[in-house]
């Protein structure tokens, strides 16, 4: 799946069953369910869920949360818009995901 694909199923109800929970919470994120996504990744483990929990915190605009979540995911804090890291996260999990 690529991500204009991606995009499409997001008229759909809920996310493809397929999705691992990270692309899920993305899914859930770009729909504006914040809470649904936070609630899918903040308990999950490893680098691909902090990069979530810490956009989504970035998102919320609580920087120091989201920093702490960046350094968690081994990531620098971006110097990007959201919508591009939106897309950057996205892209990056329907290539190892999907």
């Amino acid at each position: 799946m690529d991500y204009l694909q991606f995009n499409h199923t997001l008229d759909m109800a809920k996310p493809p069953e397929n999705f691992h929970d990270v692309l899920k919470a993305m899914w859930w994120e770009r729909k504006n369910s914040w809470q649904i996504a936070h609630d899918l990744v903040k308990n999950l483990p490893g680098e691909d869920a902090a990069w979530v929990h810490a956009y989504l915190h970035r998102k919320e605009d609580d920087p120091d949360n989201a920093l702490f979540w960046y350094k968690k995911a081994n990531k620098d804090y971006p110097q990007i818009s959201l919508n591009d890291e939106f897309r950057d996260i996205t892209k990056d999990f329907l290539d190892r995901y999907a």
